[in-house]
């Protein structure tokens, strides 16, 4: 299979809308218009790709109020994932990537 690349977009157009795409600046697929972000306090999410689906939750894995606010459904499995994190147009950003292990939705 073709390796393709998926963008997470979390907290994209000033705040104001995350979304999935299957493509690189392609159409949305799954959207939230919620103002996720804020420059004055880390906040955790989790992304969870399997069973035929990607899941994006507000909070960790040990949060207590984890909650799905972006799920798009596929036709496929993600086998093999590579992942890269930026920062878009202009904008900047710090990540903490806590534990890297692959767990299925």
């Amino acid at each position: 299979m073709k390796e393709q690349l998926i963008e997470i977009v979390i907290g994209g157009c000033r705040n104001k809308r995350s979304c999935i795409r299957l493509t690189p600046q392609g159409n949305c697929l799954a959207t939230n218009r919620v103002a996720v972000l804020n420059c004055k306090e880390y906040r955790p999410f989790t992304v969870y790709w399997g069973n035929g689906k990607i899941v994006v939750r507000k909070g960790n894995t040990t949060a207590r109020k984890s909650s799905i606010f972006l799920s798009l459904p596929l036709n496929y499995n993600l086998d093999d994932v590579n992942v890269g994190l930026s920062t878009g147009f202009g904008s900047s950003g710090r990540w903490i990537i806590e534990g890297t292990y692959l767990q299925n939705v």
